[in-house]
């Protein structure tokens, strides 16, 4: 009898570590999917951040042009 309740006593210790083996696998499953969907976000603000630049930099190169037409259409050339 007791042999037959330290067997069963190993089973639910074992079958206790499975379970918990389990659940740490499926917090780090979990854990790796919150972390891509962080990067996902992280890639979208990047995204948005190098559009305003671009647009930022092409701006500033349209206004320097408009402005150095407009001054130098006033400088008259030295001969």
């Amino acid at each position: 009898m007791t042999e037959l309740l330290q067997k069963v006593t190993a089973l639910f210790q074992n079958f206790e570590r499975n379970v918990t083996i389990y659940q740490m696998v499926l917090k780090i499953i979990l854990a790796f999917v919150k972390l891509s969907l962080e990067v996902k976000n992280i890639l979208i603000h990047l995204r948005k951040v190098l559009h305003m630049t671009i647009a930022f930099i092409g701006g500033t190169i349209a206004i320097y042009t408009l402005v150095m037409k407009h001054v130098l259409k006033n400088v008259s050339p030295t001969s």
